[in-house]
């Protein structure tokens, strides 16, 4: 199976299931453990589906719209956490 064909079956038991873990994620797709853990780090480099604990769970359109500005488009200083902007710690503010 290819990788993309792989991560559109991925994303679509997690829509499904809302959050998943990723060892439900194994269970249901019938896949090795490290072949999920691949296709969950490439959905989330693309911005489709975050880490929330020991799940995953899909983005909002507007989730992955602010994440990738906030990747390529913004400040380094800036990241987000648990869906809050939060100026990443130990960053230094400008002098204006």
């Amino acid at each position: 199976m290819r990788e993309e064909d792989l991560d559109w079956d991925v994303y679509h038991i997690i829509a499904m299931n809302g959050h998943i873990t990723v060892d439900e994620l194994v269970a249901i797709s019938n896949q090795p453990e490290t072949v999920i853990a691949d296709s969950v780090v490439r959905l989330e480099r693309r911005f489709l589906i975050a880490r929330t604990g020991a799940g995953v769970r899909v983005l909002s359109v507007q989730e992955s719209i602010a994440r990738c500005q906030l990747q390529y488009c913004m400040d380094d200083r800036l990241v987000m956490e648990n869906g809050v902007i939060k100026v990443r710690p130990g960053s230094e503010r400008d002098s204006r």
